[in-house]
């Protein structure tokens, strides 16, 4: 059908087969030519006879395993293009082994490799060349001296026996419509749904961090373990939100798990999700019967892809998010807002999309507001408002949230001499005369404040 040519330089070229024992090549050659296995007859022969084969990135690679006395294939064009081929030829195999180049596009292609393949094949092996030089492959591995059964395992899958028969696999509609659903099931509530997955992005200190640890230390009293993976701050920084929200060397927080600065491989890929759920396997069976939170801060440093890139965010679901959903566990991934955080989260549209709650946090004039951007229930709020306090620091769940400004606002009318009763357009007009700006909504909001100031002073002081 068609060859890989490689040229000096370690440049790689295609060209078709003319259909009279030639060859054509240059720019447009490959159009409409289907992509694939290298190696196929030899593949086929040993997926028929229920040998392994290894799946590796180039064709030097190849040559390395067949002259240790294995079949393996790679796809052409390299790492980037393994969607490309046509890879049913491996489907019905009894054992694949994925070895991964050791840099990063090598264990993005192994995961778009594993990714195609689970559920297809009897059994599929992640491996690691034993070299550990940058960029070392299966051809590496080889020529050290090492055998085909030294190779480093990072990740095992095995498809469960008779899927579609076993107990379970499929809705049970009597327990289905049997179950009440009338009611909303928070862990937190207004805030965290059980047994859900939530994004909650904010902008640059805003107080995510800060409010997401407040919420696991109410769970951790209400008897719920929180594993929390905090790839952002070090051991002062917490020590010094603990202290200020009244923890100390007395306090009990065996159910909060906290990891600072986690080594866990990337959660969007394989070997990252088994670490993670092999945690989350350890606490459930040292607190059995408790319910299990997992908290992400953040997302962006615990991937390994581009987190502007739908591929790294639906990755992370398939191998992460989506086992911690079916564990039950309830999970919460934090982010940063883009430039503009009324425009949602910093990163590719996906991270709304393998989730069930989106909230944006935002300040408010004596604390914070969650808003709801999405949901898959109907019974989330729009809108949650916390008023913070010092001495301990604490959140208390208040009706309404003041903007953040409203009464820096409220001050400069009262300094302009804007009567109570004023409308907006005047209110609007007055501080402008008077060469200060306000948003209409922040003026809105000191108006209002003002009025209710008025009638319950001893308001002035919760700000």
């Amino acid at each position: 059908m068609y060859r890989v040519l490689r040229k000096a330089g370690k440049r790689f070229e295609q060209e078709r087969a003319d259909g009279a024992g030639g060859w054509i090549g240059g720019r447009g050659c490959m159009q409409g030519v289907p992509r694939v296995l290298y190696r196929l007859p030899s593949v086929v022969e040993a997926v028929t006879a229920g040998r392994t084969v290894f799946v590796v990135e180039g064709e030097k690679d190849v040559h390395a395993l067949e002259r240790a006395g294995e079949t393996a294939t790679c796809n052409p064009q390299g790492a980037a293009n393994w969607a490309k081929v046509d890879a049913t030829p491996l489907h019905g195999a009894s054992e694949v082994v994925v070895v991964r180049d050791r840099d990063a596009d090598g264990i993005k292609w192994a995961a778009d490799v594993e990714a195609s393949l689970t559920g297809k094949v009897g059994r599929i092996l992640v491996v690691d060349p034993v070299p550990t030089h940058k960029g070392a492959d299966a051809a590496d591995h080889l020529g050290h001296g090492y055998t085909v059964d030294e190779f480093e395992t990072i990740s095992v899958w095995e498809h469960p026996a008779e899927p579609a028969a076993a107990a379970g696999f499929f809705v049970d509609w009597s327990s289905f419509w049997a179950k009440d659903r009338r009611d909303a099931d928070w862990l937190v509530e207004d805030v965290l749904a059980r047994g859900r997955g939530h994004s909650l992005f904010a902008g640059h200190k805003v107080g995510k961090s800060l409010f997401t640890l407040w919420v696991s230390l109410q769970l951790i009293r209400a008897e719920v373990v929180v594993i929390y993976l905090d790839y952002e701050m070090g051991e002062d920084d917490l020590y010094d939100r603990l202290s200020d929200m009244g923890h100390g060397p007395g306090s009990n927080l065996e159910l909060l798990r906290y990891a600072l600065l986690p080594s866990l491989p990337p959660l969007d890929q394989p070997d990252g999700a088994t670490a993670l759920l092999t945690l989350v396997d350890e606490v459930q069976a040292e607190h059995p019967g408790r319910h299990v939170a997992v908290v992400i801060d953040t997302t962006g440093r615990a991937v390994a892809g581009d987190e502007n890139s739908a591929d790294t965010i639906r990755a992370f679901y398939r191998w992460t998010g989506l086992h911690l959903k079916q564990r039950g566990v309830t999970w919460a991934r934090l982010d940063h807002a883009g430039k503009d955080a009324t425009k949602g989260q910093r990163g590719s549209s996906a991270k709304g999309d393998d989730v069930d709650i989106v909230w944006r946090l935002s300040r408010t004039e004596d604390g914070i507001e969650l808003r709801r951007e999405a949901a898959r229930m109907g019974w989330v709020p729009e809108r949650v408002a916390f008023h913070l306090s010092t001495e301990p620091l604490a959140y208390k769940r208040v009706a309404a949230g003041w903007p953040a400004g409203t009464k820096e606002v409220a001050e400069l009318l009262d300094k302009v001499g804007v009567p109570l009763d004023a409308g907006e357009r005047p209110a609007g007009k007055a501080l402008r005369e008077a060469g200060h700006k306000a948003t209409q909504a922040l003026i809105r909001a000191a108006i209002r404040w003002r009025r209710e100031s008025a009638t319950t002073p001893e308001q002035e002081a919760d700000f």
